[in-house]
């Protein structure tokens, strides 16, 4: 589980500074949140 988190947390990184499009899943008065194509809802990470 480590060894899979160090790698979960590179590839995130990785998408740091990046421009993708994304689903907005969420807009309250703070912003809003959504996911890339390649996130599954309520698994993966959120863009915000």
């Amino acid at each position: 589980m480590e060894k899979q988190q160090a790698i979960s947390t590179a590839k995130l990184k990785a998408r740091i500074g990046t421009t993708m499009k994304v689903l907005i899943d969420e807009i309250d008065e703070e912003g809003a949140i959504g996911r890339c194509y390649a996130d599954a809802p309520e698994i993966d990470g959120m863009v915000t």
